[in-house]
């Protein structure tokens, strides 16, 4: 059996293979953020390796956004002093973004979701 009659066959994963025509959701990841006390070569190493492009950043602005055309890699520097009065974060993941067509519509949605599980 070929593998996109398999796939097909998965009911209970139908909305990924066979809703997904390959365009963006209106609602998606737009980047994940990462923090690193050296961002220049973590930024280098996912360039090189992966092959990611580098956007421009603004001026002074220290982190390094890296693309492979749909979502943002955003690596952002570590440091002590962004953590004062508060618990410090390791290094590694701080967030991840998404874009999405209208916050009250979003809202709705959220608010509808969490009645119909009470």
């Amino acid at each position: 059996m070929c593998s996109t009659s398999r796939k097909k066959q998965m009911a209970n994963r139908s909305g990924v293979y066979l809703e997904n025509d390959g365009s963006q959701n209106e609602r998606h990841i737009s980047h994940v953020a990462m923090r690193s006390m050296r961002p220049d070569e973590m930024a280098r190493f996912y360039t090189d390796v992966l092959q990611l492009s580098e956007q421009n950043a603004k001026p002074g602005d220290p982190n390094h956004y890296l693309t492979d055309g749909k979502m943002t890699l955003m690596i952002m520097p570590w440091r002590i002093k962004n953590y004062t009065g508060q618990s410090i974060l390791p290094t590694g993941m701080d967030h991840v973004g998404f874009t999405v067509e209208n916050v009250e519509k979003l809202k709705e949605d959220v608010d509808e979701l969490v009645a119909s599980i009470r």
